[in-house]
C-alpha cells in the first residue's frame, strides 16, 4: 500500500452503515451480486494490521499566539491579553486530551463468486466493524482492488460514522478475465470527534483471485467396465435411449414389452435401451519437461498437471473411476512410474490426484483453484481408500508404467510430445488394448530457428499419434480455454 493510496481516503462518500445483525439492502445486493440464483461460494479474506497515530500540527500555531498573549499580560500587565493566553491554553489542552480514536476494527473483505469464469462479475464487499466501546466520528476506508482489473459498478472507498458493535460496509463489482489477479491491503483513517487526532491504519488483506475457463466435459471413448455412469455404450439393456427390440424371453418385465407391436401383430417383443456405464479412466501426466514458450509462461510440466485436474474434475462428475499416474525416464526408450493414484470416485479423489502432482512434480495445483466444493468436503488428499467406490491408493514407488492402468481401462496422456518416447509409449498403451486419448499443451516457441525446428518435429509426432488406431489427439495451445480445444477436437472423433 503506497502513500498515494492512503491518501485516497480522504475522498470518500458516505456509505451503508449496518449493526450486528441487521442488513440492509443495499449490503444484501452486494452479497448476492445479482448474477447467480443460486447460492455462491465466497472468498472472504480477514486482515492484519499496523497503525500509525498522526497528531495534525495546525493548532501548534494557536498554541505558540496563546503563550505569547499571556505572556505578555503578564509583562504588560495586560487583563485582556492575559486572558485571551488563557481560553487559547485550555483549547489547546483540550484538543491534546481529545487525542486520535482508539477503538479498534475487523476489516473483511469477500469475493463473490471465489471462483469465476473468465467475462463473469464479481462482487466484493469490504466490511469494517467497530467492535470497540466507542464511537468512530469520521471513519474513512479504501480498498485496493487488482490493478488489470475494470471497476464496472460501485465504489472501492467509503466513509461515515460508525457506532459500538456497526460496521461501515461497501461494495463494488470487477469484471474479471482469465489469469491471477492480486489485490492489495486496506486503509482506514480515523479521525477524533475534534477533527485533530488522527489514526491511519494499514490491513495486510492482500489475496489473489484465480479465475479460469473449467472443463465441463471430456467426451470418452466407448470403452466402459461394470458399473452405471454416462458414457454410452453400443449395447442394449437398462438405460432411457432407445437401442432395439428383442423377441421376449419369459421373466421379462410387463414395463419392457412393446405393447403396440403386440396389439397390432400378436407378437411379443422386448424394448432395449442403450446401455451407460461408467468407464475407468487413468490419467498419465509426463512431467519430464521444464520447456516453456516464453520467460513467465507455464512449464510443460505445470500445463499437463493444469490438464490433467481439469479433465479430471470433469470426468469424477460423470460418475467415472478415475487414477493417475506420473511418468519418468525408466530408460532412453521407455518411461516408468513415480508414482500413482488407483482409479477411485467421490470428492476426495481429485484431492489425492493433486497430492501427486505436488509431491512428485513439486506442482501445487492449489494455484489452479480447483472447485470449492469438492476442496470443503475434503482433508489434505492424501488418504489411502475412497469410501465412494475404487480404491484411491496412493503408490509412491518407482513400478512399470503399465501397471497403473487396469484392463479395460481407457488412458488420457497429458503430454508435450517433446520425444519419440511418448509417442512409443502411446503405441504400447494401444498395443495393450487401452483406448487412449492424447492431450498434447503446446510449448515451442516458433520465432527461434531452434523453436521452428521443434515445433515441426512435434507436428510430425501429432500426425503419427493422430494416424493410430484407438488415439485420440487434442493439440492445446495455452492461448485458449482447454474445453475449447477439447470440443475441437472432439468434433472428429469417432468414440
Amino acid at each position: 500500500m503506497n502513500a498515494d493510496r492512503t491518501a485516497e481516503v480522504d475522498g470518500t462518500r458516505p456509505a451503508t452503515e449496518r449493526g450486528p445483525s441487521g442488513t440492509s439492502a443495499g449490503s444484501r445486493a452486494a452479497t448476492t451480486g445479482g448474477y447467480v440464483d443460486e447460492p455462491m461460494v465466497t472468498q472472504t479474506t480477514t486482515a492484519s494490521e499496523s497503525t500509525s497515530v498522526d497528531s495534525e500540527g495546525r493548532w501548534v500555531v494557536g498554541i505558540v499566539l496563546a503563550l505569547a498573549a499571556g505572556s505578555a499580560g503578564v509583562v504588560l500587565s495586560n487583563t485582556g491579553a492575559f486572558l485571551a493566553g488563557i481560553v487559547g491554553l485550555v483549547y489547546a489542552g483540550y484538543v491534546s486530551l481529545a487525542g486520535p480514536p482508539t477503538a479498534p476494527l475487523v476489516v473483511e473483505r469477500t469475493v463473490a463468486p471465489a471462483a469465476p469464469k473468465p467475462g463473469d462479475r464479481a462482487t466484493v464487499t469490504v466490511r469494517a466493524e467497530n467492535v470497540g466501546s466507542a464511537p468512530l466520528a469520521d471513519l474513512r476506508v479504501a480498498d485496493d482492488p487488482p490493478a488489470d482489473l475494470e471497476v464496472v459498478d460501485g465504489e472501492t472507498r467509503a466513509a461515515g460514522t460508525v457506532e459500538p458493535g456497526a460496521a461501515l460496509e461497501f461494495s463494488y463489482d470487477l469484471r474479471i478475465p482469465r489469469g491471477k489477479h492480486a489485490f492489495g491491503d486496506v486503509v482506514a483513517v480515523a479521525r477524533g470527534a475534534s477533527g485533530v487526532g488522527v489514526r491511519r491504519t494499514v490491513y495486510d488483506a492482500g489475496a489473489t483471485l484465480v479465475c479460469h475457463a473449467p472443463v465441463e466435459s471430456l467426451a470418452l471413448a466407448g470403452q466402459t467396465g461394470i458399473g452405471s455412469g454416462r458414457v454410452q455404450t453400443d449395447s442394449g439393456g437398462e438405460g432411457v435411449e432407445f437401442y432395439a427390440t428383442r423377441e421376449y424371453a419369459p421373466g421379462d418385465p410387463a414395463s419392457r414389452v412393446d405393447w403396440n407391436r403386440y396389439a397390432s401383430t400378436g407378437e411379443l417383443t422386448t424394448v432395449t435401451y442403450r446401455e451407460s456405464n461408467a468407464a475407468t479412466v487413468v490419467f498419465v501426466v509426463d512431467g519430464r519437461f521444464d520447456h516453456r514458450r516464453a520467460v513467465g509462461e507455464p512449464t510443460a510440466r505445470e500445463l499437463c498437471c493444469y490438464a490433467t485436474v481439469r479433465m479430471a474434475d470433469a470426468v469424477l462428475d460423470d460418475q467415472n473411476l478415475v487414477g493417475a499416474s506420473v511418468c519418468y525416464y525408466r530408460s532412453s526408450n521407455a518411461i516408468g512410474s513415480l508414482g500413482s493414484v488407483g482409479p477411485g470416485r467421490g470428492p476426495e479423489q481429485t484431492l489425492r490426484i493433486r497430492a501427486l502432482l505436488r509431491e512428485k512434480l513439486g506442482v501445487d495445483v492449489d494455484d489452479l483453484h480447483v472447485s470449492a466444493d469438492r476442496e470443503a468436503e475434503s482433508g489434505d488428499g492424501d488418504a489411502a481408500s475412497d469410501r465412494s467406490g475404487g480404491s484411491g491408493d496412493i503408490v509412491r514407488r518407482n513400478h512399470e508404467l503399465l501397471d497403473d492402468v487396469p484392463a479395460g481401462a481407457q488412458v488420457v496422456f497429458a503430454t508435450p510430445l517433446l520425444d519419440d518416447v511418448a509417442v512409443r509409449t502411446i503405441d504400447e498403451l494401444v498395443a495393450r488394448g487401452h483406448v487412449t486419448t492424447v492431450v498434447s499443451p503446446d510449448v515451442t516457441d516458433g520465432s527461434t530457428r531452434g523453436g521452428t525446428v521443434e515445433r515441426v518435429t512435434r507436428s510430425g509426432r501429432l500426425a503419427t499419434v493422430a494416424g493410430t488406431k484407438r488415439v485420440r489427439v487434442v493439440d492445446w495451445s495455452p492461448d485458449e480455454p482447454l474445453q475449447a480445444a477439447v470440443d475441437r477436437a472432439g468434433a472428429r472423433w469417432d468414440a
